[in-house]
């Protein structure tokens, strides 16, 4: 990905002034271009939200003015939404504009949060050198740390965001309503899962499933929809967890519908969830917790799960070529 151009505008709101830069930032300057490329990295391997620049009037001006303008009219627009709410905490928009190896346009920015850090600091009184600690509370974030408010536009088409909700007195705050004005939040696919996992629950209830195989499925089952097809698919989710069942299947499939969830729903970024659901985690009531591999969990030669006369359950390990206990 090569950079084309990047600008940075500060929203100080302990002064209560957003400070319009004028200038672009150099992308001669290596330190600079890494982080920025990092950042956006960093941005694309999170979970995002996926939608389209129509949804969005404020992005679809876009095209209508300069990169420099555009930059400074959305940094109004973010500034005077926040100036006044305690809980949002102040920070610096990045602007950029790039191109990827495949020719496609990517335009974008993130809201930088503070962070305070220690630092030494070097004075001079009359003549002494004193070094001193002193505490600096508008630190940019590493690029190990998750970008709460930020959009990047592909090609003018497709957008990835990534949005966080503030409360107070004043009422709900979050970035697609009030900077991008988005009149309908689409949903994380972290909380359609969430949605889903609660109606198969409800379902498996009403029938009387065993819970320790609904939960062992129902994680089987989404790891490898997402891992064949990048995809949700609450069809081949229904057989898995309920089988034969076809009553139970069809009220599945009802309730899913009534929740307003397509039966096959698109993950944009399903690496997001490969080490959540690539492995599944057993807790025993004796306080051993024990990690399997999700593909290897219905592998009966691998591991069982065994149903006692006396209603207990035992989990029995099979074909260990060695076993080792790691700090």
């Amino acid at each position: 990905m090569k950079l084309q151009n990047a600008l940075i505008h500060i929203l100080d709101k302990e002064s209560g002034n957003l400070i319009l830069s004028q200038s672009q930032l150099s992308l001669d300057n290596k330190i600079i271009t890494n982080y920025i490329l990092k950042l956006i990295k960093k941005f694309e391997r999170s979970e995002y939200i996926e939608d389209f620049v129509t949804s969005s009037p404020i992005l679809l001006q876009y095209n209508k003015t300069d990169f420099e303008n555009f930059s400074s009219k959305i940094a109004n627009i973010f500034f005077k939404s926040i100036k006044d709410r305690e809980m949002i905490p102040g920070g610096d928009l990045l602007f950029f504009r790039a191109k990827d190896n495949d020719d496609n346009s990517l335009f974008g920015f993130f809201k930088l949060d503070y962070s305070s850090e220690y630092l030494h600091n070097i004075i001079y009184n009359s003549n002494i050198l004193k070094n001193d600690i002193i505490l600096n509370r508008t630190v940019l974030p590493s690029v190990r740390k998750k970008i709460n408010e930020g959009v990047m536009v592909y090609n003018n088409h497709k957008i990835a965001i990534r949005s966080k909700t503030y409360t107070d007195n004043q009422g709900s705050w979050n970035f697609l309503k009030d900077v991008l004005k988005m009149k309908k939040k689409p949903k994380k696919i972290s909380e359609t899962l969430n949605e889903i996992k609660d109606i198969v629950y409800e379902t498996s209830t009403d029938f009387g499933e065993n819970e320790l195989n609904v939960d062992i499925n129902l994680k089987n089952a989404i790891h490898e929809s997402m891992q064949m097809e990048n995809t949700v698919d609450n069809g081949f989710i229904a057989d898995q967890v309920f089988m034969d069942n076809e009553t139970a299947k069809a009220e599945f499939k009802s309730k899913l519908n009534l929740n307003g969830i397509e039966e096959v729903i698109k993950v944009p970024n399903s690496h997001v969830f490969d080490k959540k659901y690539s492995k599944q985690k057993i807790v025993l009531d004796n306080g051993i917790t024990i990690t399997i591999p999700t593909e290897l969990i219905k592998n009966k030669d691998i591991v069982e799960f065994k149903t006692n006369i006396d209603g207990t359950t035992s989990v029995i390990l099979k074909n260990t070529s060695w076993i080792k206990n790691k700090f």
